[in-house]
Parts: C-alpha cells; structure tokens; sequence
C-alpha cells in the first residue's frame, strides 16, 4: 500500500532537491481524490471515504437531514473525524431551545459543499468523517446528562476519532473535556464567547451554561497557560469582570479589542501559545454580534463578526486539535436559520483545520550504483511551508533557489545510507499534508564523489507508507550535536573531536541518526539525567557509510596535514545526531560548542607557555589555530580546552531563530561519571 516516487539524475558531489508535491501521491494510478489506501498493509484494495451527498446528485431538500448530508455511523470506529449532537438546553439561565440546535443545524449544513475555496482545504479527501447522531441526554437531570456525555464522549475518541460536537447549551464543554483530559492529559483552550463561563454557582448550582470552565480549571482539565478566550463583552457584576481567568493565567481577548480589524495577527500569537500541545475549540455563536447570530439565548451587542469568527478558527490552522464544539444555537430565536447556517459553516471550517492524514512510518528505498567512491551520503525529508513553491528541480548550485525555502523547511525525517530501514513506534506517527503543513515537501540528497567520476547515474527514491488514522504523539526530529564553527577544531593527524549534547527531559528517543565526516570517530550520545548516564546511540567507525557495515568500503581521503574547522562541507568536520522521537516539541536543534571567550584564553595561555605577543593584533579564530605549532603538549591543552570549556549553546526554533535566553559562555553540566576514549578497529590513515 504505497506510492514510490524515484527520480534519474546525473550524479556529482554536492546536493539535488526536488519538492514532491503529495497530492499526486495520493492521486496516481487514475484513482480519484475520494479514496485512499487501505490501512492494512496487506490488503491491495483501495478504501474509500465518506463524501458528502452532492445537490447535483439530489436536490438539497431531499435526503436524510445528516450533518454535512454525511452516512451517519452508529460509532465513531474506523473514523478520524465526527459530527455528534448534544441536544441540551437544560443549563441556560435566559432564552432556552438550544435542545433543537443539533437538528436545525444539520438541516442547514445540506447548502455547504466539499471543498473550501478559499483555504483549498478538501478534508474528505485524506479524513473519514461521518455523523455519529446525538448523545443520550436527560432533560429532568442535568448531572445525569453530563455524566452520559462524557460516556459517550469517552468512546467517541478511544480510537483517536476527533468528535465535533453541535450543542446545546455550553454546559456540554465541562463533560466533553473531561473524556478528552482523561485521555490528552490538560489541553490549551481556544475559546469565543461573549461571556467568560467561569462563574463558580449559578443560583447556587455548581454545574450550569456559565460554569463549565471553571469547573475544568478545578479538575485540572486546562493548561492554563494555553488558554484564551477572545470576544468577551458585555455587562456585568462587578467592574473587573475577568479577573479570575487573568488570575489563572488566560489570555483575556475583548470584543472591543477586536473592532474594526483582521484577527490573523493575534491568531498567530495564539497559535504560537497553544504550542505543539493538545488543543480543544470551544465556540459559542454568542460570541459573533446579534447581526450575524440572532439566535441564541444571551445576545449581547458589539460582537465579533462572522468573517472574524472565521479567521479566528482558520488561524488554528497547524494546532493539534483534539476536539472541537459550537454551542448556544437557539433556532426559536432565529430568524431564517441564518444562525444555524453560520454555525453550521464555522463546524465545516474546523474540520477543515484537523490534522489529515498521518504517515505512520517512512522508508527511504535507495537504489543505489556504487562506482570509483561515489556515494549517496544521506537524505533529508522537510515539510516546506509559508509562501508560494517555486518551480524547481536539479542540483542546489545550478540555480537561484528562492531565500524563503530554506528559511521555511521544517525538518521531518532523516535517513542516511547504510541504515536499515526503520519504522515509527506504533503510539507515534508524522502527519503530512495537513491543515497545519504544506502540500510539499523538499527531499535533500547529499551525494559524495570526490572521485569527480563522470557519467554515473544513481536512482533513488523514497517510499510513503501511509494510512488515514493519527497515531496519538508527533514525532519530531532534534539536531543535537556540534555547532558547525571554528571554535571546534581538530589539530593535524589527531582523530577525535570534542563536544557533547544536552537531552531534553520528556521525549522518547526511538531512533538515531549519527553523522560526522571523514575525522570524527567514536561518535556518542548520552542522556544525562541525575547521577546516571545512558548511551543513546554510538559509532566507532569513520566513513561515510557510519553504521551501515555489509557494503564494501569507499574510498577515503588520505591524513590530513593541516588543521581541521567544524563545519558544512567535507572539507570541514561535523558532529550531529538526528534523534527521532515523540512527542515533537518547538526544539529542532540543540548544539553546543567550546566558547569563544574560552578559546580566545586557550590562544592566550598557549602564547603565554611559548612566550610570544598576548597582546599584539588579534587574529581570526581560524588564524589563529593555523599559525600554531602543533605538538603534544598543545594538542593536549586543547583537549583539555574541550574538556573543561564553558559552551556557546545552539538552540533554535523550527524557523531556526534562536530561542530567548543566555547562549553564551554557560557552564557546562556536571557529568556523572568520566567518559573515557574507546578503541575502534579503524585504519591510522584517515
């Protein structure tokens, strides 16, 4: 069950990319972009998704009245997405008849189409989606309907199945967080409504439509720290009316604060605070101005409008979204199911921003022709996002490849020849062509000729094996290592290169990808936690090939006679680990290297010992390592640099700007134990 993409070029020593876009992956062999491969790896069928009944197929009066005129499914098994309704008004303290707020909006989500025209979201083209009908509610009994809708709630998504729920009241969003926090642990919190819904008792009841997170703030169902609530307005009992939310720590958005401008800019604040954890819509109808949403039970003036409520939601674009809800549509109170036609839209356009699709595992396929040293040394698999793709394909130096490329690749896997192929653990997976990713990704083929062979022709390719179902954790890739600069530099004939990693506490390690070039030789990874000190990964050995030991060996370059810099070409020495692991975390590099205050004092002190100028016109580091006379006793004294050194720190962002904090000249962490040189079976000549 997969696509192969391989690609024919002439080979030479340096880079090729291409940007594959994955929609054509999902589109071949004349299958229509309504189906998808199987699940099962060993069925050769195709399976198809549930796509909405068309009003060129039959008239949009007719038909059963399902949400979105979807199947309906009697569970939510074998679903990524879902529509269930929550017909309650049991919880409202003014204008009831959000009971019939599920039923009305069905019938007016028949006028919605497929696709979105303007985000070209098609989420019935990689998502199973179905209505799953209305949870059992008790109108006599309002904390015997709760407790039945987090029941139901709770087996809605056991299977990973994101339920988008149509109140009803807003009571149903204490209940439903309850399931979802009992699976996801605390979620971020992306609220609209006129009215915060923090109160502690309404008429001395503790569950009621305007206590609901209040009450998932005392059970410890929110991260506090990633919740906000935008469009709040109105009267109230007191003048600081949010004081408790503040109190909190959410993020406190007016409707006032959102007068007479877009909403994409603090859409991007919010994405950036909801992180890459869990993530819960909450959207009550109340929250657009009377004007767009007329139909609900406590209106209040001066409110969001409907083109914001879209921006709001289509700026969660790229959060994890657990769960969605749209509550308070009143249809007794509405006037031509405009409300209901709104809410049923603003439902569309969230599950036009859930994850879709998920690659569970990735298999890099290399067909590889080995002749007079060349090699394929490694690949390199980035989703790219933000701005347009430009048409390109071949060698990186035979072009003006667009700047915003590479400030935009986000690092999704890496492979390197001679590894066996992998597979992902069967809790995680890496989800592609989503809301939150490109329709593209850029694939990197490092090659090696230092032969400069001609006329050798390599085919590569890479393999997707791919299903519709998320697997619960992201997995993410972290470049842990040496920072690619002269401060790492390795004297003539020495073999070794010092530096070391910093683990990230919380993340499960499950593959690693150690790469250095032609110096570097036991290569190791350790976490450190405590007194105790865990290898993750290591490598003795010095070739191109690392760990891949049945090929025959390449050849090599032969003992270099000056000294060696840290970093990008093979001229240069690098030490990196691609650690694959879950769940993916905002950290994508993680490096460290020897200070430039410490190295400056090495040059100093060995200036000192051999009693030349200390204070005469500084040089450059890279002079500076060149114009000393190497012997043991300066060899040994950079070591001990390397030992010993404070560290300049490398930590970045996915859009590899450096995260806040102090990077410079920090003390190194206290290892628990001496780490101690190996042998290795390799060659003296390198």
């Amino acid at each position: 069950m997969y696509q192969t993409c391989i690609c024919r070029f002439g080979l030479k020593d340096g880079l090729w990319q291409k940007f594959l876009p994955l929609k054509h992956l999902l589109k071949s062999h004349n299958v229509a972009a309504s189906q998808v491969m199987s699940i099962s790896t060993s069925s050769s069928k195709w399976k198809k998704f549930n796509i909405p009944l068309s009003g060129m197929d039959m008239a949009r009066a007719g038909g059963i009245a399902s949400m979105m005129r979807l199947p309906v499914a009697a569970t939510s098994e074998g679903l990524d997405a879902c529509f269930v309704g929550v017909p309650i008004d049991t919880g409202t303290s003014n204008r009831t008849g959000t009971r019939f707020g599920p039923r009305q909006i069905r019938c007016e989500s028949a006028l919605i189409r497929e696709c979105n025209s303007y985000t070209g979201a098609s989420p019935y083209d990689s998502l199973q989606v179905a209505d799953v009908g209305d949870v059992w509610v008790n109108l006599y009994n309002l904390p015997d309907t709760c407790r039945s809708i987090k029941g139901n709630f709770s087996k809605i998504i056991s299977n990973g199945c994101i339920p988008i729920a149509a109140g009803g009241d807003h009571t149903i969003s204490y209940p439903i967080l309850q399931a979802i926090a009992a699976k996801y642990g605390p979620v971020g919190l992306v609220h609209v409504d006129a009215h915060g819904d923090v109160s502690d008792t309404m008429l001395g009841e503790k569950i009621a439509h305007g206590t609901p997170f209040r009450r998932a703030v005392e059970e410890g169902l929110l991260d506090c720290k990633r919740v906000v609530q935008i469009g709040l307005r109105g009267s109230s009992y007191k003048v600081d009316a949010h004081d408790y939310q503040r109190d909190q720590g959410f993020r406190i958005v007016t409707a006032e604060d959102c007068w007479h401008k877009s909403l994409e800019p603090l859409m991007k604040e919010v994405s950036e605070q909801m992180g890459s954890g869990p993530v819960y819509i909450s959207f009550d109808i109340d929250g657009l101005d009377p004007a767009y949403a007329p139909g609900t039970g406590t209106p209040e003036i001066g409110g969001l409008t409907s083109a914001q409520g879209l921006e709001i939601i289509r700026g969660c674009k790229g959060l994890k979204i657990v769960g969605c809800d749209l509550v308070e549509v009143s249809p007794p109170y509405d006037h031509g199911g405009v409300t209901a036609l709104t809410a049923a839209n603003l439902m569309f356009e969230m599950l036009c921003v859930l994850p879709v699709g998920a690659l569970l595992f990735t298999i890099l396929i290399i067909f590889f022709h080995h002749d007079g040293g060349i090699c394929l040394s490694n690949s390199l698999l980035y989703d790219v996002r933000d701005g347009k793709i430009p048409s390109f394909n071949g060698m990186c130096a035979e072009g003006k490849l667009a700047s915003q490329i590479d400030r935009c690749s986000y690092l999704l896997a890496a492979w390197k020849f001679g590894a066996e192929e992998f597979f992902y653990p069967k809790e995680a997976g890496l989800t592609f062509y989503s809301a939150s990713k490109s329709r593209y990704v850029r694939l990197l083929i490092h090659y090696k000729n230092p032969a400069h062979v001609e006329g050798v022709v390599d085919q590569s390719g890479m393999r997707f094996y791919y299903t519709t179902r998320l697997r619960e954790h992201e997995v993410g890739v972290m470049r842990t290592g040496v920072v690619y600069t002269p401060h790492m530099a390795i004297p003539p004939g020495q073999r070794k290169l010092g530096g070391q990693t910093f683990p990230k506490n919380g993340i499960n390690v499950f593959s690693s990808l150690l790469h250095h070039h032609l110096i570097g030789v036991n290569a190791r990874t350790y976490r450190i936690r405590g007194n105790t000190l865990k290898e993750i990964s290591s490598d003795n050995h010095a070739t191109w090939f690392e760990e891949m030991r049945h090929v025959n060996p390449i050849k090599v370059l032969p003992k270099r006679t000056n000294v060696t810099f840290g970093g990008v070409g093979t001229g240069n020495e690098m030490y990196v680990d691609y650690l694959h692991y879950y769940p993916a975390t905002e950290l994508k590099v993680c490096k460290s290297s020897a200070s430039r205050a410490s190295v400056m004092e090495f040059f100093f002190l060995l200036k000192s010992i051999k009693g030349k100028c200390t204070n005469c016109k500084q040089r450059s580091i890279k002079e500076e390592f060149e114009n000393i006379s190497w012997n043991k006793g300066s060899v040994a004294l950079l070591q001990l640099l390397y030992d010993r050194s404070s560290l300049d720190l490398q930590c970045l962002k996915p859009n590899m700007e450096q995260w806040p904090g102090k990077w410079r000249n920090v003390l190194r962490p206290v290892m628990p134990t001496e780490l101690k040189p190996r042998t290795n079976n390799c060659t003296s000549s390198i």
